[in-house]
């Protein structure tokens, strides 16, 4: 399944190849279909595994798990609002209006949505101003404001 938010802020989910395929509006379990989103991301499914993470405009998170009701997901705390998110198998990131990247800690098996969130520091960015961040499962590339690519590998 493939999913993709419009300029009016709803989400369009397509089931077949992304290939002359149509998208069409798609509600979560349990939440209106008029709630605008932000930003939509996935990790992979396979059977029945997989999540589906949403951030609204006013920084609420949301975690959906196929065939259940939507998770309210602790966001983080402060003046961090995310604007961005970016998930893999075993990790969640965000990014905030201001460009700071946030790590989703406690991730495991049993709590899939996580306990927390850590800044994640970057220094080594030189001051740059993250417009972009995209993780993987031992990776995670972001764009500065000046274009240029960073990569980061392994864990914290």
């Amino acid at each position: 399944k493939t999913c993709a938010i419009s300029s009016a802020s709803l989400v369009h989910c397509s089931s077949s190849s992304m290939e002359g395929s149509l998208y069409r509006p798609a509600s979560p379990p349990g939440l209106a279909q008029s709630l605008a989103w932000a930003c939509v991301t996935a990790t992979g499914v396979y059977g029945m595994d997989g999540l589906l993470w949403a951030v609204r405009p006013n920084g609420e998170l949301f975690c959906f798990k196929r065939g259940a009701r939507a998770t309210a997901v602790d966001p983080p705390k402060g003046r961090h609002i995310l604007q961005k998110l970016t998930v893999s198998s075993a990790a969640v990131w965000g990014l905030t209006a201001e460009g700071k990247i946030l790590e989703r800690t406690g991730l495991s098996d049993y709590c899939p949505v996580g306990t927390g969130w850590k800044i994640v520091p970057v220094e080594a960015m030189a001051g740059a101003r993250v417009m972009d961040v995209s993780c993987g499962l031992y990776w995670v590339w972001a764009v500065d404001d000046k274009g240029y690519v960073w990569l980061r590998h392994g864990p914290l």
